[in-house]
């Protein structure tokens, strides 16, 4: 279902990033994207949330707001934590399994 939408992705994220030696990271640059278990955790919320409307119950919204909350919170510290990193790219000897490696 995902793959057919992959070649249009990569020219999508090509034309929006331009190939270059040294990026920094910014709002334009920064995606985070759902894994299968951030989907299944925004499945859960979502169910929490018709039992809650469902069943009238003042606790179970609480604990549902709860949990979106703190999701929301991980995705703006996640954001916070890489915005702002210089990577640059480098040069590096081959090297094997067990080796020790140098980067500059």
């Amino acid at each position: 279902m995902i793959e057919p939408l992959k070649p249009l992705w990569q020219r999508w994220l090509s034309r929006r990033i331009p190939p270059a030696s040294r990026i920094t990271l910014d709002h334009r640059r920064i995606f985070i994207m759902p894994t299968r278990t951030g989907m299944i955790y925004a499945l859960v919320l979502v169910l929490m949330l018709l039992v809650a409307i469902n069943y009238q119950n003042s606790l179970a919204y609480g604990l549902t707001f709860l949990l979106l909350s703190i999701g929301v919170l991980a995705i703006l510290h996640t954001y916070r934590n890489v915005s702002g990193l210089v990577l640059s790219a480098g040069v590096a000897r081959s090297v094997f399994v067990g080796e020790p490696v140098q980067l500059r």
